[in-house]
């Protein structure tokens, strides 16, 4: 089991569903994989809002029924919720600004946010049978400093 905290554009209504789709190798960009209506994979995502800010952006819990290539960003953004410091998938610069702008984030905040050095994306929870003890294995990591970080500026603005 995969379970992963996301910092993403927008909130999702309703706040809690499943993403079902073919995932397969995006028809223009040889680097992304999208979601596709034929040859693809199947890739199951079960998402729940964890905490909105401003209508503008969202914290979000995935929890992955299945383990496609980029699967996370694919849905989110595919839905239309892309990750924040989401290079590959997210929202161009000037249209995430505009957006954070409309929110209400001040200056510093917008500044902070588009600086974000990587996806905003975090494994909270893994879980796996190890293959040669049959041994249930676990793990857990707190979310990181710096994704700390920008809830916190997120959440004061």
């Amino acid at each position: 089991s995969r379970v992963y905290r996301a910092i993403v554009i927008g909130v999702p209504h309703p706040s809690k569903g499943t993403i079902e789709t073919l995932i397969g190798r995006h028809p223009g960009n040889r680097l992304k994989q999208a979601v596709v209506h034929g040859n693809g994979r199947i890739a199951i995502t079960h998402f729940q809002v964890k905490q909105a800010f401003h209508d503008t952006l969202s914290l979000v819990e995935c929890r992955l029924a299945t383990g496609r290539t980029h699967q996370i960003r694919v849905h989110m953004e595919h839905k239309g919720f892309p990750l924040i410091g989401d290079s590959l998938y997210g929202m161009q610069e000037t249209a995430l600004q505009a957006r954070l702008r409309k929110g209400g984030y001040d200056p510093e905040a917008i500044a902070a946010i588009q600086a974000f050095p990587r996806q905003a994306l975090h494994a909270l929870q893994l879980a796996f049978i190890h293959p040669a003890t049959g041994e249930k294995m676990e793990f857990a990591s707190e979310l990181p400093a710096d994704f700390m970080n920008i809830i916190n500026i997120i959440e004061d603005n």
